[in-house]
């Protein structure tokens, strides 16, 4: 209370002390007004009066997190083309082509069928085609050569392009065995029957179709130009008559297994009035089974004059595709026999010689065995050496084998044909031991 008065008291003094500043300071009259004139004097007030600054209020800092910088995820095209190869030969009816892109995936496609078959996590096989492609040996391709391989590639992400006759055999074989593995293998337009074999540590991989009409195409993979057709050495009604006599629905898809190291797969194209088969063999010389000899010889045979080039063969098995039968004894001595009846014989000092006999003679032969019941399916053995005392029958359902040591009474009557015919084989030869030795004359033997 009493500090309110000391400011009252205080403020009453102030103003009566500026009153007392204004009566004693004299006034000037302005301009045109004597000093004497009593008129009232307006006090001039300033326009805009001083205020106080008010002290800044402080505020707390901020401590929360700052908010995250959203980011725009960057879309990756993975769908965007990396690769894309067609290669063509166009007189044999093959157009086919790979696309790979950015996800690793390759798209395998047959343009002519329209078939496909998508690849996945293949970045690597799409690396090696980057690199390997333009590096290919491309020239200009002739005027209308429609035998010649056809080939163009593109690598959008680098600009690189090629197109022209590809003759890089490296790249033809790469390009031909990826196809045929993800596609299976191309055989021309009204082909009757066709085989494929993969490349091995002894061939190339090649190809031969014939055509219902008789015409014969065979190509090895690595080939830039195509020659053919030509006339097959077994006519349309032949063909047609060796196809009547398969039992397509009782062909199993995949036949034989791996008989030796670096044995290949060959694929069996068979076109027949009851429908079409792929079927896969492996070891045809101990899995083919006798309705199918027929064919597959024809096959073989017809492409045989373009594996004379190779230095290095399989090695020699038990049985040959040829063979029917192969009987091997004890005492070194044997024989096989081919399809026609001819036989091919080995005494026991290894002096090879050859006879025939009538077809219905084989044909008894064989039955006897068969009609045993001792014949079991499969081979066992690789080569004839392996075992002392075996016979290896190739029949329409098969391949049978029998192996011995002993001999019992039933054994003895389904081997004993087979021993009288060897022995009466070994027996005409001349008594010269020259290697070389003139044809034996036809042995009979009573069935």
């Amino acid at each position: 209370m009493v500090r309110h008065w000391i400011l009252l008291v205080i403020i009453f003094c102030a103003v009566g002390l500026v009153s007392a500043c204004g009566e004693s300071s004299p006034v000037t009259a302005p301009a045109g007004q004597a000093e004497g004139d009593s008129a009232p004097r307006m006090r001039e007030l300033p326009t805009l009066y001083p205020t106080a600054t008010p002290l800044p209020t402080p505020f707390p800092a901020d401590t929360r997190p700052p908010e995250p910088t959203t980011v725009v995820p960057t879309q990756i095209p993975f769908d965007q083309l990396v690769v894309d190869v067609r290669y063509a030969i166009p007189i044999l009816g093959l157009d086919r082509r790979i696309r790979g892109n950015v996800a690793g995936e390759i798209e395998v496609i047959d343009e002519n069928t329209g078939s496909s078959l998508t690849l996945r996590n293949r970045a690597g096989v799409i690396l090696e085609m980057q690199q390997a492609l333009p590096r290919a040996t491309i020239e200009e391709m002739p005027l209308e050569c429609a035998a010649c391989v056809h080939f163009e590639y593109s690598l959008p992400l680098t600009q690189e392009s090629g197109e022209g006759w590809l003759t890089d055999a490296q790249v033809l074989a790469s390009l031909e065995n990826y196809t045929a593995l993800f596609l299976g293998p191309h055989f021309p337009p009204g082909t009757a029957i066709g085989l494929r074999r993969e490349a091995t540590p002894y061939e190339v991989a090649h190809s031969v179709a014939i055509t219902a009409d008789g015409q014969v195409w065979s190509w090895m993979a690595t080939e830039t130009e195509i020659n053919g057709p030509y006339s097959s050495m077994v006519d349309a009604e032949q063909l047609e008559h060796y196809l009547s006599l398969v039992n397509l629905e009782d062909l199993p898809d995949s036949l034989g297994q791996v008989c030796y190291q670096g044995a290949g797969r060959e694929m069996l194209l068979l076109t027949a009035p009851a429908g079409q088969r792929l079927i896969e063999l492996r070891c045809p010389e101990h899995y083919l089974p006798g309705q199918l000899q027929q064919l597959y010889l024809t096959l073989s045979e017809a492409v045989e004059d373009k594996l004379l080039g190779s230095e290095l063969g399989p090695p020699e098995l038990a049985m040959s595709v040829e063979d029917v039968l192969m009987y091997r004894r004890s005492d070194g001595s044997g024989l096989r026999m081919k399809q026609d009846g001819r036989l091919n014989a080995i005494d026991g000092e290894g002096i090879r010689f050859t006879s025939t006999i009538t077809i219905s003679q084989a044909l008894s032969l064989t039955s006897l065995l068969l009609d045993s019941t001792l014949m079991q399916p499969g081979v066992s053995i690789t080569n004839s050496e392996s075992v002392s005392n075996v016979i290896i029958l190739r029949a329409d359902d098969g391949v049978y084998e029998l192996s011995w040591s002993e001999v019992d009474l039933l054994l003895e009557t389904a081997i004993r044909p087979w021993d009288d015919l060897l022995d009466a084989l070994i027996r005409s030869l001349p008594e010269d031991n020259s290697d070389e030795r003139a044809p034996a004359p036809t042995a009979t033997v009573d069935s």
